[in-house]
Parts: structure tokens; C-alpha cells; sequence
């Protein structure tokens, strides 16, 4: 990134970087200030970084509804991130709390989930239903449809 440096710290914009595991190395050499028989140099390489700042798309399929006086709606999630594993899908209707979805595998550790939502015993009328899903790097993606 950067050459014979004489500062003490070197920041580096993230925004620079595509989505991806990087790793650094740092280069320290006291050359400057010895006799080529004196100096010393070493090398340090950094664990993997990741940088991912795109966020999961979530998709929501059509809505299945189900029963007559009190509605019931199934619908399948396909929730994917293109850089790194998801670690949190939840879903809130009518702006409510949010509520945690587990995966149809059982296990939330992979940049691409399917997920099923059955909401019971609705009354009649219309719902908003929100997803989002969480990656690695914390980016929220989100989906909403209106069930009616």
C-alpha cells in the first residue's frame, strides 16, 4: 500500500477495498538510522481481515394463505450474502417487535439461507411484514410485502 514510511501509524480507508478477506503485512526496517551491518529488518503479516460493507439481499416469496376466520400465511425466505456467512434473520409485522427466524437446515452459518415464516391466527386485514437479515460485517438487508 504504501513505502518507506517514517511515521509511527498509517491509516488506510476501508471504502478503497472491494468486499473480501485481506491480509496485511508490515515491513519494519531501522536502516535509516544504522550501518548496513547493524540494521535490522522484519516482517509481521496481519490474520485475515474481512471487509464486507454490502449487505444480504432477502427475498421474500408469495405469500400462501390458509384458513378463513383466522388467517394463516406461510411464506419462504431466501436470504444471501455474496461476501460472507449471515448471522441473524428476524422478521417484525405491524412495525412490532422483532423476532428471531431459524433457517430450514437448523443452522444459521452460511452466506445463503432458506427460511420458512408461518404467521397464525391472524385476524382479518392487512399486515405489513418486514424481514432483514444480518452478514458477518453487521450489514442489514431487508424485504417487506403487505399481506392482506
Amino acid at each position: 500500500l504504501k513505502g518507506n514510511l517514517t511515521e509511527t501509524t498509517y491509516s488506510v480507508d476501508a471504502e478503497s477495498f472491494a468486499d473480501g478477506r485481506y491480509q496485511f503485512r508490515v515491513t519494519a526496517s531501522d536502516a535509516a538510522s544504522n550501518s548496513a551491518a547493524a540494521s535490522r529488518e522484519i516482517d509481521l503479516e496481519s490474520a485475515p481481515v474481512l471487509i464486507d460493507r454490502t449487505p444480504p439481499a432477502v427475498t421474500l416469496g408469495t405469500p400462501k394463505r390458509t384458513g378463513s376466520a383466522t388467517h394463516t400465511f406461510d411464506i419462504p425466505i431466501q436470504a444471501t450474502d455474496a461476501a460472507s456467512p449471515l448471522t441473524r434473520v428476524e422478521y417484525s409485522l405491524n412495525a412490532g417487535p422483532w423476532r428471531a427466524l431459524d433457517p430450514d437446515d437448523g443452522v444459521l452459518d452460511s452466506p445463503s439461507e432458506r427460511l420458512s415464516l408461518r404467521l397464525s391466527n391472524l385476524a382479518a386485514g392487512e399486515y405489513l411484514l418486514v424481514v432483514r437479515a444480518y452478514d458477518s460485517g453487521n450489514n442489514p438487508g431487508l424485504a417487506r410485502t403487505l399481506l392482506k
